[in-house]
């Protein structure tokens, strides 16, 4: 995640992690790593579903990396500083208010669950399909709730394999009235 941490600033004070979905730990570990070098402390908390991957995650953050589903935890809100997310691909199907199946993006519940735990003025890191961000339900609300939003893709020759681009935002104390130009510099 090297072109990540590049377009991170540094921080100073004491930082918090997390990363819902965090397989090995690499990334996460990176990021660890790089903000060690400016920040008075790090601590990153890793969340991984699966066993094998929770076990290798387990060797980079042996106290503080959790096997379990991201949806069925439970933790305090405003409690990060730094939400890495890049959550599994896919839809899923869940239920809706007048009783239908609906399919939902994966990514875009991760997002919606995850962020609660973000502190206001927290940088989310979120690195899914450009098709993900291209949904205008999306884009409102990530320009209603983040500021200084910018939108990469991903290291070259990465993007034409598999669509992903990088969103950065800084969390807002509360939601604001949704600026059209930001939505579009996200769609």
């Amino acid at each position: 995640p090297r072109h990540i941490y590049q377009r991170l600033v540094a921080a100073a004070g004491h930082v918090r992690l997390l990363d819902p979905c965090a397989g090995k730990g690499q990334a996460l570990a990176e990021l660890q790593a790089h903000l060690r070098a400016t920040a008075k402390s790090v601590t990153s908390y890793a969340v991984e579903l699966d066993v094998a991957r929770y076990e290798q995650c387990l060797l980079r953050f042996p106290d503080t990396a959790i096997n379990s589903d991201w949806f069925q935890m439970v933790t305090s809100n405003d409690a990060v500083s730094l939400l890495f997310a890049n959550p599994p691909y896919d839809y899923e199907v869940v239920a809706s208010d007048d009783d239908s199946k609906k399919k939902m993006r994966l990514e875009w519940n991760f997002l919606r669950n995850a962020e609660d735990k973000l502190q206001p003025g927290g940088v989310l890191v979120f690195i899914v399909p450009q098709q993900v961000l291209a949904n205008r339900r999306c884009a409102n609300h990530l320009a209603a709730w983040y500021d200084d939003i910018n939108v990469y893709s991903v290291v070259d020759g990465e993007f034409e394999k598999f669509k992903q681009v990088i969103l950065f935002g800084v969390k807002r104390t509360k939601r604001q009235d949704v600026d059209k130009r930001i939505v579009s510099k996200i769609l």
